[in-house]
């Protein structure tokens, strides 16, 4: 079984435009949604990166130290209270909007 990118985020708009993006920037490369990190705790693939929001690490940190150098966490604007140090962040409204999605239509849909 090939490493997949997974997806862990409540909103699944989110994870579609993400889901999106990813596939655009590696293609032929598998990404799984998922919208919680018990689904994500019974999953058995291999991981090649996770991306989760910060709302998700903050309630499970123990479920995703293994994975800490590959992880981002999904923040919306710069600072985000609830990210453990170690785990690399991404301002996901700051992402899509340079890559040509609109910031005011992200800003609604990324609620983290």
């Amino acid at each position: 079984m090939a490493p997949q990118m997974i997806i862990i985020c409540e909103n699944t708009l989110s994870s579609m435009a993400l889901r999106s993006l990813l596939s655009d920037v590696v293609p032929g490369i598998e990404v799984v949604c998922y919208r919680s990190a018990e689904e994500f705790r019974n999953q058995s693939s291999m991981v090649a990166h996770i991306f989760v929001t910060a709302n998700i690490l903050f309630h499970n940190p123990e479920l995703f130290q293994p994975y800490m150098r590959r992880t981002f966490v999904l923040t919306e604007g710069e600072a985000s209270p609830f990210v453990q140090s170690g785990f690399l962040k991404i301002d996901l409204v700051n992402i899509l909007n340079r890559v040509g999605y609109s910031t005011t239509a992200m800003e609604s849909l990324c609620n983290m």
